[in-house]
């Protein structure tokens, strides 16, 4: 998120919202896939075969192409929407620039702790205990793939979602519903039985998309 608040200043919320993209579309993808593959070949070697994936392509990848910041060469228009001059992504400090120390000693970074921490435990609670929620309410372990298959993918609607509704209304309003929609996403799962109740209360857990 860093990274790509310094290399974007129009729509910043559509371009972090894109940025989770691909988490979330693994999210979708990889949980059915480990259910099916799972009793056949161990989880032993199935986060070895992830961690010789992340080392043979991702680290690569990011030595080649990740740079911190964008140059002149790179132009400015895409940040700004203006042909020329330099702005706080274009090398220099930006006039509001903090330190990690500055930063912990303002009230709002704690208000966004207190807020956002609460949502995010919420939601990986639920996404980590399918496992055995699903088998409680006597759905298999396949289920269970689909079901964590249904938060990622919502995730992944909300973070797009979000990021244009930040860009347009600001921050307040997407927070607040994205509070509400994962508390409202919790007591679905904590009081509802059956699939289709399930699938909606797992739509409902987006704590972890940002705004």
């Amino acid at each position: 998120n860093a990274l790509i608040s310094r290399w974007f200043k129009r729509r910043l919320g559509l371009a972090l919202g894109l940025s989770a993209f691909g988490i979330g579309m693994a999210g979708v993808l990889l949980p059915p896939l480990i259910a099916a593959i799972l009793p056949r070949m161990g989880w032993r070697l199935i986060w070895q075969s992830g961690g010789v994936l992340v080392a043979a392509l991702v680290v690569p990848l990011v030595l080649l192409v990740v740079r911190d910041r964008p140059t002149e060469q790179d132009g400015t228009y895409y940040l700004s929407g203006e042909s020329g001059g330099h702005g706080p992504h274009g090398g220099r400090s930006g006039p509001g620039g903090l330190n990690w120390r500055e930063v912990a000693r303002r009230r709002n970074f704690w208000l966004l702790v207190a807020i956002y921490v609460p949502m995010l435990a919420l939601q990986g609670g639920c996404a980590q205990n399918l496992g055995p929620f699903t088998v409680n309410h006597g759905l298999s372990q396949q289920t269970a793939g689909t079901l964590l298959s249904v938060i990622s993918l919502s995730h992944v609607v909300a973070q797009l979602g979000l990021g244009l509704l930040a860009d347009r209304f600001g921050t307040r309003l997407p927070f607040f519903g994205l509070a509400l929609l994962t508390a409202v996403g919790a007591v679905v799962l904590a009081f509802g039985s059956g699939l289709p109740t399930l699938i909606v209360g797992c739509a409902l857990e987006i704590g972890r998309a940002h705004v």
